[in-house]
């Protein structure tokens, strides 16, 4: 049943139940303990239901459903994919205390071992430097305590195979590792260093964190007006009792906040921005969209989502079940068109075995179980949905994919609620379910199904889930059904690297064949006869290859290995379409992967989709390197303009990443893109990196264009030759059509331009200096040797000292210096550089201490 060997290496790995000897038995395990809560005399035919379902792939529950159910030995596991956890919705008091903080970081390891993805919303910590009553000191603040809940994260999901004395066979080959959502609210006090956190590689790992944007701040952001970032006054009496993290309810009670600091609106957007531009992180969640298109608005507040973004809640869970497309085509007039009858059928279908669910799962903490029980939440996606375009032969992102969209999307909608409504006759609606709220809410009001369908839903007079629809990132379930593309994805390329997690398990048995790799796991972190340092944008990386396999090594995921991915829909094209219709499909440009869509490709097919979920879709706007910020900035506005309830984006190269184009099409964004032979061609706009270093008295400005964030070329001058100030670190160094180079920096808003840098900066004393190193650079010569040769010139000129001290920083931590320079305290030779300076590993002296 595997039409490729990832798949089944996925259901070995990850999915496959220690009785099941085939996939057969797999979704036997799943179907029969779903339609175990059925009554006795329905019970075979609903079996008969669920095994169609899940068979031939036509659609999968979500990871922790396959792996976990009708397992006895894996009962302190969860079936539920997605938890939030928020004092919010739980009636503690003193949450920003020591016991509260700790409190709810139990909760979090419980939610974590039983396998759970976890949110949580940190605007109730007071903020840095706050006073702390009784202690007579300060608070760390909001990022500081992230790191409790991140290492915790580390820890309860390591896993480890050192000393295992015997084989079980209800242990798991993999691990789920600990994923986390973390979010603080735009009015936060410390919302600018929570901005900056993950700026520096190799923090925060176990958290993808957003920023809670209110409607209040946009407006601000639109009109350039102040923004207060505030909290409430700690000494305040009723700040034990009354606060659980919420400004705007606090302030609704008349009690006292202090202002810690007012911002410009846009200057805060910027950061976000310029931050999501560089590391792909914060993304936002904006709020007030979210809770105005709940459907749940009378019962809860959502302050958060699970790690992907797809689940907006208060404290919750949610389990999640994909549609696979790809099943749901058929030949008509020599043509593959959409079969609405069988995907109407199979949505139907995954209601009921979804909402089964929720009367066999376990759950970690109490608050958890009376949301299952007032709620029943169930996520409804798709998988597929590229691949599917490909098949059909129609582009993604074009009009005639944006009505196929459209009309999914309508029918699945449609057929969700519908059936919820059923089932909610049949067995009972949700126990906060208020009809006349549920159906005057705004989500209902704005819900562009048929008139006909919403009557009949709204006569039926029930409702069993409270929501149903969200779309999940998918990534191992989409191995797992064929290599069909995530979620609502396009097709990222025909033929694609990605880079597979490798389990304990087989750590154990690379190392008994010889293979020798750091344990990141335990902060080891060094080269090794097979693995080498390299980069993936600002990420320090090992690559390796062993017994003719590529591996790579970074500090959150671990060891991986590297799968050739063909996807399932170009496949099929090559299998069911002619050569000379392959031809002509691609010169119309239906084949479009992310190399070939722009922004509208990607934003278009989401605005078409929002209208239909009443949760969320997770969908990153993949972009090329060289896209221009300014319109990377536009994309946010625009998609929060179109109700758009939160958005990530991923800019090409900018650090590690699960996938890469492979084979011929590859253009590699790892520093071996720059090698001896070949200076890669230089996009019309670098950023650029402004360094000042004093030589002797002397302030010198040093510009380095960074390629993928690597140095590419280089401009020195001194720094009376530039009138900015010194607090702009960052621009962009771009060359227009006749060879002149221009500096712009966003200074609050405004690009300020500095003009024909090369003439400012261009002393023809020095100027073959720069224009040399900017060449070994740009071909790929080691930043090590380029600082060496430069020590080397006797007493180093003021420019070459300049240049040196700058370059210092981009060489890799670790890398070890020449072992001809001895250590000034102890005489040895064990030095390396460390945030660009000499340090020795022996006795720990640095040259900049």
């Amino acid at each position: 049943m595997f039409n490729k060997p990832i798949s089944l290496d996925i259901w070995e790995t990850t999915y496959r139940g220690p009785d099941d000897n085939s996939i057969n038995d797999t979704w036997n395990r799943i179907a029969s303990a779903c339609s175990s809560v059925e009554k006795e005399e329905i019970r075979e035919n609903i079996y008969d239901d669920f095994m169609w379902l899940l068979s031939d792939f036509r659609g999968s529950p979500g990871g922790r459903i396959t792996a976990n159910i009708g397992i006895n030995a894996r009962m302190a596991t969860t079936l539920y994919n997605c938890f939030v956890h928020s004092p919010l919705d739980l009636e503690m008091c003193n949450v920003d205390s020591i016991d509260g903080i700790y409190n709810l970081l139990k909760a979090q390891a419980h939610t974590l071992k039983s396998e759970g993805g976890y949110g949580m919303n940190f605007s109730w910590l007071r903020p840095a430097g706050a006073y702390v009553r009784g202690i007579g000191g300060r608070t760390p603040g909001v990022v500081k305590f992230m790191e409790l809940w991140d290492k915790s994260a580390e820890i309860i999901t390591i896993g480890d195979e050192s000393n295992k004395l015997s084989s079980n066979k209800n242990e798991k080959k993999k691990i789920r590792k600990g994923a986390q959502m973390g979010v603080l609210c735009c009015w936060h006090p410390d919302i600018e260093s929570f901005i900056d956190a993950k700026l520096v590689p190799n923090r925060l790992t176990k958290f993808n964190m957003s920023v809670g944007i209110t409607n209040g701040f946009m407006d601000a952001v639109m009109t350039n007006s102040d923004w207060d970032l505030k909290f409430p006054d700690t000494e305040c009496i009723e700040y034990d009792k009354e606060w659980k993290g919420d400004i705007y309810d606090w302030e609704s009670k008349g009690l006292p906040i202090v202002v810690y600091k007012t911002v410009k609106a846009q200057d805060l957007w910027n950061k976000i921005m310029e931050a999501t531009y560089t590391r792909n992180e914060p993304g936002v969640l904006f709020l007030d969209i979210i809770n105005k298109l709940n459907p749940l608005y009378y019962a809860e507040t959502v302050a958060t989502t699970n790690p992907c973004g797809e689940i907006p809640m208060s404290c919750g869970v949610c389990l999640l079940f994909s549609v696979n497309l790809v099943k749901y085509i058929k030949q008509t007039a020599n043509k593959f068109v959409f079969d609405y009858n069988s995907f109407r059928k199979a949505v139907k279908i995954a209601v009921r075995l979804a909402d089964n669910v929720n009367d066999i799962s376990r759950t970690p903490l109490p608050e958890y179980q009376k949301a299952v029980e007032e709620k029943r939440r169930i996520g409804i996606g798709v998988i597929g949905l590229g691949s599917l375009h490909y098949m059909l032969g129609i582009r993604y992102g074009s009009k005639d994919s944006l009505k196929l969209i459209d009309e999914i999307f309508k029918t699945k909608a449609e057929t969700e609620l519908l059936a919820s409504a059923e089932l909610g006759k049949e067995k009972g609606s949700f126990k906060l379910f208020n009809k006349e709220k549920y159906f005057s809410s705004y989500w209902w009001e704005t819900l562009p199904i048929s008139n006909d369908v919403k009557k009949q839903i709204e006569d039926i007079g029930e409702m069993r889930n409270s929501h149903h629809s969200a779309n999940a990132p998918t990534g191992n379930m989409s191995l797992y059904l064929g290599a069909v593309s995530n979620g609502i994805e396009p097709v990222p390329w025909k033929e694609y690297d990605r880079w597979i997690t490798i389990s304990e398990n087989d750590k154990s048995l690379l190392k008994e064949s010889g293979m020798l790799f750091p344990d990141t796991s335990n902060g080891e972190w060094f080269e090794t006869e097979q693995f080498k340092f390299s980069k993936a944008g600002t990420d320090e990386i090992l690559l390796g290859k062993f017994n003719n396999q590529e591996y790579q090594i970074d500090k959150n995921r671990g060891l991986t290995k590297k799968v050739i991915i063909e996807d399932y829909g170009w496949a099929f094209v090559k299998s069911n379409y002619s050569k000379e219709q392959i031809e002509k499909m691609t010169k119309d440009g239906i084949f479009a992967t992310i190399d070939d869509l722009d922004v509208k490709g990607h934003i278009n097919p989401l605005k078409t989709i929002v209208k239909y979920v009443n949760m969320n879709s997770s969908k990153t706007v993949n972009i090329p390197n060289e896209y221009k910020y300014d319109d990377f900035k536009n994309l946010y506005i625009d998609a929060w303009k179109n109700n758009i309830k939160g958005i990530t984006s991923y800019r090409l190269g900018t650090m590690t990443a699960v996938i890469e184009k492979s084979g011929s099409e590859k253009e590699d964004y790892r520093p071996e893109a720059i090698t001896t032979s070949l200076s890669p061609k230089r996009p019309e706009c670098l950023t650029c990196d402004i360094n000042i270093t004093s030589v002797k008295g002397n302030k010198w400005v040093v510009l380095v264009g960074l390629l993928n964030e690597q140095p590419y070329e280089i401009f020195v001058g001194l720094s009376e030759n530039l009138s900015l100030p010194s607090k702009y670190k960052r621009g962009k160094l771009c060359k227009n059509g006749n060879g002149v180079y221009n500096l712009h920096v966003d200074v609050g808003g405004e690009d300020l331009i500095v003009k024909n840098v090369v003439k400012m900066f261009d002393n023809p004393n020095d100027a073959w200096a720069t224009r040399m190193i900017s060449m070994s650079l740009r071909h790929g010569v080691p930043i090590k040797f380029v600082v060496e040769q430069l020590s080397k010139d006797g007493g180093m000129g003021d420019i070459n000292k300049a240049i040196s001290r700058i370059l210092k920083k981009y060489i890799f931590n670790g890398t070890k210096v020449s072992s001809k320079i001895k250590c000034e305290a102890c005489g040895s030779n064990e030095l390396v550089f460390i945030d660009g300076c000499v340090s020795c590993k022996k006795c720990l002296w640095s040259k900049c201490s």
